[in-house]
This record gives C-alpha cells, sequence and structure tokens, in this order.
C-alpha cells in the first residue's frame, strides 16, 4: 500500500449478485479436461459513492464446488456489511480482508470479496494501464500464430511481443526441443539486427509440473547455448525443493518461478529458505491464492529476499482484470510484464 494515509468511510446500500455463463472461444485444456464454458459470478455493490461491480470466477476443474455453495457464503458476507457503515483505513485495511474471509472455503471467492477492498482504495481511478505485450503459445497447437516464415521489418514491428509464455510437458520433450530452437532461431536473425527498434522478446517457459528431474537435466543440457533467451520457468518438476541443483548445471542461469505450489494448502508450512534457494520469480494467481490478506503476504515476503513477483490471471473476463490491475497497482507492479491477459480466450 503506497498510501499510508489512506482513509475512506463508505456506506454499503445494497449488495446483489447473479450468475452468468462465460463461453470459451476454443476448448480450454484444465487438468486433463476440456472445457467450452465456464460459469462465473457476478456481484453488484451499490454505495454512497457509486456502484462497484466485482467477479467471482471459479476456475473449472480445480474449485469443484456447485455454485449454490458460493451463494451461501455470498449471503452471510451481505448480511455482515449490507446496510452498514464502514471506516477503512491503512492501518484496519487487511483485517477487513481476514474478517470478511473467515471460513470461506473457496479461494476464487476469497478474492473476489477481499478485492472490494482495491475498488474502494482505487474508487475515483477508472483507467489502469498494465504491460501486458505478451503471447500465449500452446506447443501441442499448430505454430502458424507466431508466423515464423513470416520475417518483414514492418510485420515483425506491428505483431512484436516482449513476452512469450510458451507451454512445455506436453510433447515428447525432443520434439519441444526442437520447436523451441526454432522460435529462439526466428528470435536471433530477426530481433537481434542493430534495425530493429525492439529488443529480443523473452520467453517464459509454463511446466506445470509435468517435466521429470531426468527430462529437466536432458533439457538445459541441449538448450544451454540458449538459455539466456528465457526469462524464467515455471514450476517444470514436481519436486521444487532440487531446482537450485541445475540452476548451477549451466553458464546462463535459468530462473525458476514457483507458480501451482504456492497455491497449496499445506505449503506455508515449508521452509522459507527453500523458497529463496530454488526461485527467483514468484507467479501470483489472486483466484487461486485467495484472501487479499495472504496475497500481501506472499509479495511482501518476496519483495524483501529479491524475488520477482509477477501476477497472473485464470481466464478471468474483462471485469476479473480490472480487479487484477488494480492488484497491480496495489503494489506498484505496473512496470513488469504480467499474465493478465486470459480474457482474451473468451467470447464477449
Amino acid at each position: 500500500m503506497k498510501n499510508k494515509n489512506f482513509s475512506i468511510t463508505v456506506k454499503i446500500n445494497k449488495i446483489s449478485f447473479y450468475r452468468k455463463k462465460t463461453f470459451f472461444k476454443q476448448k480450454i485444456n484444465l487438468k486433463g479436461k476440456n472445457f467450452f464454458a465456464k460459469e462465473i459470478i457476478i456481484i453488484v455493490i451499490a454505495t454512497n459513492l457509486k456502484n462497484f461491480q466485482l467477479e467471482v470466477a471459479p476456475l473449472p476443474n480445480y474449485q469443484q464446488q456447485k455454485l449454490e455453495r458460493y451463494f451461501f457464503y455470498l449471503r452471510k458476507w451481505q448480511s455482515q456489511i449490507e446496510k452498514k457503515t464502514l471506516h477503512i483505513n491503512d492501518k484496519n485495511f487487511f483485517d477487513f480482508a481476514k474478517q470478511w474471509n473467515y471460513k470461506i472455503p473457496f479461494t476464487a471467492l476469497q478474492w473476489a470479496i477481499s478485492s472490494f477492498l482495491l475498488s474502494l482504495y482505487f474508487w475515483n481511478k477508472n483507467k489502469f494501464f498494465v504491460k501486458n505485450n505478451f503471447l500465449i503459445v500452446d506447443l501441442e497447437e499448430n505454430l502458424e500464430n507466431l508466423h515464423l516464415e513470416n520475417s518483414s521489418k514492418d510485420f515483425l514491428q506491428k505483431n512484436y511481443h516482449s513476452v512469450y509464455k510458451i507451454k512445455i510437458g506436453r510433447k515428447n520433450i525432443e520434439k519441444e526441443i526442437l520447436i523451441l530452437k526454432k522460435i529462439i532461431h526466428f528470435f536471433k536473425n530477426n530481433f537481434q539486427k542493430n534495425s530493429f527498434k525492439n529488443s529480443s522478446p523473452k520467453i517464459r517457459l509454463d511446466g506445470n509440473r509435468l517435466w521429470t528431474e531426468k527430462e529437466l537435466a536432458f533439457f538445459l543440457n541441449e538448450m544451454k547455448e540458449d538459455l539466456s533467451f528465457i526469462e524464467y520457468m515455471e514450476e517444470p518438476i514436481e519436486n521444487y525443493s532440487v531446482l537450485h541443483r541445475y540452476q548451477n548445471k549451466v553458464s546462463n542461469k535459468v530462473f525458476f518461478a514457483i507458480d501451482e505450489s504456492l497455491c497449496d494448502k499445506n505449503f506455508e508450512n515449508f521452509e522459507k529458505n527453500i523458497l529463496k534457494k530454488n526461485f527467483s520469480v514468484m507467479v501470483v494467481k489472486p483466484s487461486l491464492l485467495g484472501c487479499l490478506s495472504k496475497i500481501h503476504h506472499w509479495i511482501q515476503w518476496a519483495e524483501k529476499n529479491q524475488i520477482k513477483v509477477t501476477i497472473s490471471s485464470c481466464f478471468e473476463s474483462q471485469l476479473g482484470h480490472q480487479m487484477i490491475f488494480r492488484c497491480i497497482y496495489f503494489w506498484g507492479l505496473q512496470n513488469r510484464y504480467h499474465g493478465a491477459d486470459t480474457y482474451r480466450f473468451l467470447k464477449f
């Protein structure tokens, strides 16, 4: 929180909510299951300041409970604050988040409810600019959308992306390495020319813990000449406590990022020095991590220990992404490239 003298008084006149179905532009595979749509909840909060909207967006196949259970906890929160006047300041800001989220078992709902505090913090700010020059690539799909054969300067400048997030662990590892080398070869031949104004893009590899340690070692050895193009790898293996061994095996240090493990229920019981030893980047997914106070805890800890934080979305709508943009601004992270653009996969 940048504003150490923050204070606001707001009267909650009415809270209403309704469910809504959103459709993906194409099928989305989550934990081995295909989805063509997802259900969300829209919360409307009428106050003396203005009307606010929030989105509850459970990620399919991760948060399986029926939405009726979400409505049960929403009504409890509604009874706590509706028709009440709230006095919120920098001293009690996160206390409200903890109080509102008390005993709520669903992280997507925790995030939505506690993010109302961010809406109040930025209540008179309507536009947020977040660096999202970002392209998500799945190596299972056709690579035509990368246009690797078109190297005209005009085309490259119009279609430039600063970050390519590439899913790995879905194909045979030799095939994935061949494709990655093709992409990097394209970068070398086009983006490192002195006549091109943009710097060479960086690659973020998203492993989802699908590789074995043997595969990771093989990958690092095969890619050792091109590791400078890789900004970081998100948890390529399940046993993250041994990643530091592989960082020391290559001259170009690969930065590993913690992702899924941050959302594990027992993760807080792990020793913090294991994190510092194995990771230099932390990927925060608000709707999977939950309460604003918990997000605050991890971001503060990461920044204190020189671990870079990036914020990532989970197929929320544009409304849900506005909530994430407020989160990015709240912690002063807007000058980094974040993965907050998955609304592009939804139909509107």
